[in-house]
């Protein structure tokens, strides 16, 4: 009978005995489908990672059941399947149909995340410090302009590092599509008008000359007292021994001095193996791979 005591005796039995309960059913299923969706999904992301560190191609021209090759992407799968028992269950035709993450669309958005996580990474390393840019564009494969953006920096240990952005050019890169929306010939007019900003504001912030030749005399003393730095080879090794040493907030003003000296682009030994680098990701066999999965690619 549902009457309001039976009902209450079951509500108190459900109470009690909670691991019975059709709602944790329903809890502890969400959680077993959650956990296979992350192994399913650590599988594919690292299979990428791997992929692209090695500029390997994801794709094969055959990609159906009957291919003794589909691909590297979903062969690296099948390999990492076979090696570890929990991917195996959730992974290609042990998944659910509409989950299983094999299409090239769902590749492109997990590379994609990578790159953006890579960008994150390098905009916190960088902050608010000083930066460099070199900008140089070249045809690729399929005879498309590509202008590659190297940023340099020097990070929070005093390393000085080099990154690399992407974009599209067309008509000799007047126009550019991407994270760069300007022509190439105002970029590099842009980039020479912040670095020519940057110089003019060290020498108004330090129109005082005899402040920064004073914490230079006393930063020379200091210096030649350390053995510490009596070996080193480069101004690169300057700089990470300052910021280990702590010294280069003793002297902010000669580790400002010293990282617009590494900042400051000379050469485009840089930017040229960039283009290397593109040439050997985008091939003749792969030459309908497209703009936005190239940059991502290349990041």
């Amino acid at each position: 009978m549902n009457n309001f005591h039976n009902i209450a005796v079951k509500m108190c039995d459900s109470l009690m005995k909670q691991n019975h309960s059709i709602a944790q059913g329903f809890y502890k299923h969400d959680d077993a489908v959650k956990n296979e969706y992350r192994l399913r999904l650590n599988a594919s992301v690292d299979a990428s990672r791997y992929l692209l560190q090695q500029g390997i191609p994801f794709r094969a021209h055959d990609e159906s059941e009957n291919s003794g090759n589909k691909g590297n992407f979903l062969e690296l799968i099948r390999y990492t399947a076979d090696q570890n028992k929990a991917v195996r269950k959730v992974v290609l035709k042990n998944a659910q149909k509409n989950n299983q993450m094999p299409s090239p669309p769902n590749q492109k958005d997990i590379v994609h995340c990578i790159a953006e996580e890579i960008v994150k990474s390098i905009i916190e390393e960088v902050d608010h410090g000083i930066f460099g840019l070199l900008v140089d564009e070249s045809t690729d494969i399929s005879h498309k302009e590509q202008m590659a953006v190297v940023l340099c920096f020097v990070d929070k240990d005093g390393n000085n590092q080099r990154k690399i952005y992407w974009g599209q050019g067309y008509d000799g890169a007047s126009n550019m599509r991407g994270e760069f929306n300007v022509g190439a010939s105002c970029k590099r007019q842009d980039v020479v008008k912040e670095k020519y900003r940057e110089l003019q504001e060290f020498n108004d912030r330090f129109t005082k000359r005899s402040s920064l030749e004073q914490q230079l005399a006393i930063y020379i003393d200091n210096i030649r007292e350390d053995g510490r730095f009596h070996n080193l080879e480069s101004l690169g090794d300057l700089s990470r021994l300052m910021v280990e040493t702590r010294k280069h907030l003793a002297h902010p003003l000669v580790y400002r001095l010293l990282k617009l000296a590494l900042t400051s682009p000379v050469a485009t030994a840089t930017v040229e193996r960039c283009f290397s680098s593109m040439k050997f990701v985008k091939t003749a066999s792969r030459n309908r791979i497209g703009d936005q999965f190239l940059s991502d690619c290349l990041v």
